[in-house]
């Protein structure tokens, strides 16, 4: 479900995934670089639960503080839900950045799994979420044709967003087969 402006979407998304306990995490961004540093731009947050999907437009939510005081209670205030990502340190601090604690490492998400750590250890940073679908889902493939695609223009195409949701719905699946 895209969720794009402070309407019935977005209530339906505060409520499904203020009561979930276990939250599938990716974004899309657009990197560029300035004269000192790699900038990224935050695009899309994509939020699973195990029976929706939910695709946050930053672009147009940032800025709301409804959106803000989400991201804030789910990813560092909910007393008990598990957020699981890949590889998601810098969609951590997109995150952080986008509800104004850029920054502030300190304040870390509780419960974060990041399941390419727990499915690779040590030097699992060459480890791709694609090799690891493929791997642990015999016989499936895993398109991720659409990751490089323009995230910053609107209106999404239908590619994009089920791209985009399958990439966080994932997490949840490879998150039940490894997390014991």
């Amino acid at each position: 479900m895209l969720v794009n402006c402070l309407d019935a979407n977005f209530e339906h998304a505060r409520l499904a995934l203020s009561n979930a306990t276990v939250i599938g995490l990716d974004c899309e961004f657009t990197s560029g670089y300035t004269k000192f540093h790699k900038a990224s731009t935050l695009n899309l947050i994509q939020l699973s639960t195990y029976d929706k999907v939910f695709l946050l437009d930053a672009q147009t939510l940032t800025g709301l503080d409804e959106f803000k005081r989400l991201l804030r209670y789910l990813f560092f205030e909910h007393p008990t839900n598990t957020i699981v990502g890949f590889s998601a340190g810098e969609d951590l601090n997109l995150v952080r950045e986008c509800i104004g604690l850029e920054g502030a490492k300190s304040l870390e998400c509780p419960r974060f799994v990041d399941v390419q750590k727990v499915i690779g250890g040590k030097g699992s940073h060459n480890l791709s979420l694609k090799k690891c679908v493929e791997k642990h889902f015999e016989g499936k493939k895993f398109s991720k044709f659409e990751q490089c695609s323009g995230w910053n223009a609107r209106p999404f195409r239908r590619a994009q967003l089920h791209y985009a949701a399958l990439d966080a719905r994932v997490l949840l699946e490879l998150y039940d087969k490894v997390k014991d």
